[in-house]
């Protein structure tokens, strides 16, 4: 909004476009093109899927991805078709708390990677691999390892193309990789949305808070 501000000041014109909510209509359309069914055979799961996410794109991927993670959801490699029961996934009755959802799917990440991403959250929905290290008490090379398993989730994303530099191919060489230290102070991530970092966030202990804010202002 502060960026908004300051271009519509200089005399820039700005155009928005609104991205409001999926409608039932189009959740229905989506889930049918992802299982391969006809839109009359997505159509309830639609309506529960619409109903627990508000129509939210992002969380509608999520619950769906929720779902798969609880067997709601699976793959028939016999018939070669996606089979559910909606009377299962009404019973077992999966949160349509956002916060709820990504929390869980956080605490299935590595203990590493739940700590690392936790102090991420205390830093802002943007942060750099530099200072991120300093809070963490472990190397860069080490933090970006166990950001890693955060960023295959979708949870974390790379600002730029600078986190190569570290990661290499992946979580496995971000060790091996040697690279002159000046590279990591431009290294970034952000939180794949807002709702994610307010996850995390909710995952400290509210006694650590204070401190890890501390150690975060002082760096």
């Amino acid at each position: 909004r502060q960026t908004l501000s300051a271009i519509r000041e200089s005399g820039t014109p700005i155009h928005e476009i609104a991205l409001r909510p999926f409608d039932h209509t189009i959740v229905s359309q989506l889930i049918a093109d992802a299982l391969q069914v006809t839109p009359e055979r997505a159509a309830p799961l639609a309506v529960l899927v619409h109903q627990k996410t508000g129509g939210n794109p992002y969380f509608v991927n999520e619950f769906l991805k929720s779902l798969h993670h609880e067997s709601l959801l699976s793959f028939d490699p016999v018939e070669r078709e996606w089979n559910w029961d909606l009377g299962e996934i009404q019973k077992r009755g999966i949160t349509d708390n956002v916060v709820t959802l990504m929390a869980e799917k956080i605490q299935r990440l590595p203990q590493q990677t739940q700590k690392a991403v936790q102090l991420a959250s205390c830093i802002g929905n943007t942060f750099d691999l530099f200072t991120l290290s300093l809070v963490y008490g472990h190397t860069q090379a080490r933090s970006a390892t166990d950001l890693w398993p955060a960023i295959e989730q979708g949870l974390l994303l790379p600002v730029g193309d600078a986190y190569k530099f570290v990661h290499g191919a992946g979580p496995e060489s971000a060790t091996m990789t040697v690279v002159p230290p000046t590279h990591y102070t431009d290294v970034s991530y952000k939180f794949a949305h807002d709702r994610v970092r307010q996850s995390a966030y909710s995952l400290i202990p509210e006694n650590q808070r204070s401190g890890f804010h501390l150690e975060i202002g002082k760096t």
